[in-house]
């Protein structure tokens, strides 16, 4: 949700007036005290306010519907207190907390540190919310803990007098679709479990601009969304709500972008981030032109690379009848399916192809391309790329004396010089490498804190009592030691193993977490999965690496994971 070029707002049933304040529908009553409808945080960040829009925001704020709430008034060091100009509100729901001014994202951390509820919302003091609002966007949330509801916003003028209704579409994950500018949701219009918001981490004092795209995208990496097209919200559209310069907006713009990148480094030079940068490129396109991005080259660069980028843009600047003209020209142009494509970008949905037109082309057999991991097609295996990638990331660890399973060439790979003695464990005599021969549920001549490294790849699928294994592993560690350990998850039956000792089980982040907790204390553990549908599909048709693009296999979904990845450290005495 980057600031577009200074655009339009929207208004609601109050406009132009100030309704008295409804009495409170309930008393004040903590999280924890045995109600089951959950108390909503409500958190209000105010630096020189407007008096009379300021008394219509927290009435609005208090006169929420069908739902238990507090309203925390952050008082950004203003020079008039808010206290005063608030004191003919009486109402234990409220609580005002006075901070020095240190701007919005310092003040919505002191709020969120000050409040009580479970669920939270984020609200300003110049706008008004819808009285149902709250309700209806607990009811989406419901018992959820990684779900962000959301509502719709309408824009206004600066007497509420509605000028766009705004929302959105997409139900489901919905981070890249918020990365590229296609979540069309103010905060004030979404609702945080507040498991969502400590998971996110606190406002970014350092982003002065975009504070609440910044933040929204931190927490879509770690929630779904459910949303609804009723208006939550009703956004006053003044002189002040487009104070920053464009020049701020654009650094705020390319902070928010950069730190994403940062925080999730496998999608740099992946198809997302030429997906992102086109995004960028509209952008600075429409705010360069004052709303008529068309006239930029900028703009044609980054459709080309992504047309779905500039589809946002168009809807907010084109006049409402060049919208419906090319609307109605598209419909009767595209083929169906270039129609259904866009569709599904500009609701930041995968495009899925509708039954009778699903192309299975050279996979649509019933026995695999190769039964050796695609080792036979002349490349990596799939699964060897995430666990080489997983070991490269935590390089630093492989040191000291490391013990790896069959064969030292991780060891050596990635440990280099930091490896003072390689140690290769075998279960079975005959191996010219192996300086230890052992089945780690029966090691008890294995000396307990030795390796100060365990390099454990694709092994664990194969031993049947995996909790004894893992104790062991736990054992041999020297106090501070990491085990680094990948398992398979979507695989087929590796069957030269299994005929020789057995294919036992296949992982999940849950399962592996689980049983590592066993061994080790929680804290220390850190797992993990790599792989998506096409990855997967891939991987059991016996392709290898080179035959997918890198960005194909740097796409996570959680739900198709592949290769699961585990560190663990034992904690010093």
């Amino acid at each position: 949700m980057p600031p577009a070029h200074p655009d339009l707002p929207t208004a609601p049933p109050c406009a132009g007036r100030t309704a008295p304040l409804r009495q409170p529908l309930r008393a004040t009553v903590p999280e924890l005290d045995g109600h089951a409808d959950p108390l909503v945080s409500l958190i209000m960040c105010v630096w020189r306010p407007r008096p009379e829009w300021l008394i219509q925001a927290v009435e609005s704020a208090l006169g929420q519907r069908g739902c238990r709430v507090e309203l925390i008034v952050v008082d950004d060091g203003c020079p008039e207190p808010v206290a005063g100009l608030l004191s003919r509100i009486s109402d234990e729901r409220l609580r005002i907390v006075r901070i020095e001014h240190g701007g919005l994202s310092r003040a919505r951390n002191a709020g969120i540190a000050a409040s009580r509820g479970s669920r939270l919302r984020f609200v300003d003091g110049d706008d008004v919310l819808d009285p149902d609002s709250t309700a209806r966007l607990l009811r989406l949330v419901g018992s959820d803990e990684d779900v962000v509801a959301y509502g719709a916003t309408m824009f206004c003028d600066a007497h509420l007098r509605p000028l766009q209704k705004r929302g959105s579409r997409i139900q489901g994950a919905a981070v890249t679709a918020c990365l590229l500018n296609g979540f069309d949701v103010r905060i004030q219009a979404l609702l945080f479990p507040r498991r969502v918001v400590e998971a996110a981490g606190p406002w970014d004092p350092g982003i002065a601009v975009c504070q609440d795209w910044d933040f929204t995208l931190r927490a879509l990496e770690h929630a779904r969304v459910r949303g609804e097209d009723k208006i939550a919200l009703y956004y006053r559209r003044h002189a002040g709500s487009n104070s920053s310069s464009m020049a701020a907006v654009w650094q705020g713009t390319l902070q928010v972008v950069n730190g994403y990148l940062d925080r999730h480094p496998d999608a740099r030079g992946t198809r997302l981030e030429a997906r992102t940068r086109a995004m960028l490129a509209v952008l600075q396109a429409s705010w360069e032109t004052a709303g008529r991005p068309w006239r930029s080259s900028r703009f044609w660069r980054g459709a080309l690379t992504d047309p779905s980028a500039a589809l946002p843009v168009l809807r907010r600047h084109l006049p409402d009848a060049t919208r419906e003209l090319l609307k109605r020209t598209a419909r009767r142009t595209l083929p169906a399916p270039v129609r259904r494509w866009l569709q599904a970008q500009r609701r930041g949905r995968t495009h899925s192809p509708p039954p009778g037109r699903v192309r299975f082309g050279s996979l649509r057999r019933v026995t695999p391309l190769s039964r050796a991991f695609g080792k036979d097609r002349g490349g990596l295996p799939i699964d060897r790329y995430y666990i080489e990638r997983f070991l490269a990331v935590h390089a630093a660890d492989i040191r000291g004396r490391v013990l790896e399973i069959g064969t030292d060439s991780y060891t050596r790979r990635f440990g280099g010089d930091r490896v003072a003695r390689s140690d290769v464990l075998d279960v079975l005599e005959g191996n010219p490498k192996a300086t230890i021969v052992a089945d780690l549920t029966r090691a008890d001549h294995v000396p307990s804190d030795t390796f100060d490294c365990i390099v454990l790849t694709q092994t664990l699928q194969f031993i049947y009592d995996v909790r004894t294994a893992l104790r062991t592993l736990h054992r041999i560690l020297k106090p501070g030691g990491v085990l680094l350990a990948t398992a398979g998850g979507i695989s087929q039956i590796s069957r030269w193993d299994a005929e020789r000792w057995g294919h036992y089980w296949n992982f999940t982040t849950g399962s592996a977490r689980r049983l590592l907790e066993e061994a080790f204390p929680s804290g220390t553990i850190d797992v993990g999965a790599h792989g998506n549908v096409l990855a997967a599909v891939a991987f059991l048709h016996g392709m290898a690496t080179h035959e997918l693009r890198r960005d194909e296999l740097d796409y996570r979904d959680p739900d198709y994971e592949l290769v699961v990845t585990m560190r663990a450290i034992k904690p010093r005495r």
